[in-house]
């Protein structure tokens, strides 16, 4: 994401604390204390949920321009393609039916 502009520091940042919230819950558990261990853990799994949430949010960020370049691409290969089809088939002005020849 970083060719296109986007900063991950914050992401960075935030995967970081839920990374020491997990150990924390790990070091809990070896310590036998279950319900503390469990709570943490699940503190940790709503931090992802808003991690992936703000990915997602950075990445439809920086894909925008992408995406209005490509539908920029699409619109104008649409409307050459339309114009070259609406001269050849329905004005017939780059082809127009020859008669016949022969050979005498």
């Amino acid at each position: 994401m970083e060719r296109f502009g986007a900063n991950r520091q914050s992401i960075d940042s935030e995967i970081a604390k839920v990374d020491a919230i997990e150990s924390e819950g790990r070091e809990l558990y070896l310590e036998q204390d279950i319900e503390g261990s469990a709570e943490a853990l699940s503190k940790a799994l709503r931090g992802l949920a808003r991690v992936s949430d703000l990915a997602l949010k950075l990445k439809d960020r920086a894909l925008l321009w992408v995406y209005a370049v490509e539908w920029c691409a699409v619109a104008g290969t649409l409307m050459a393609s339309g114009s070259v089809l609406w001269s050849i088939m329905v004005r017939r002005r780059l082809y127009r039916a020859s008669g016949t020849t022969r050979i005498a």
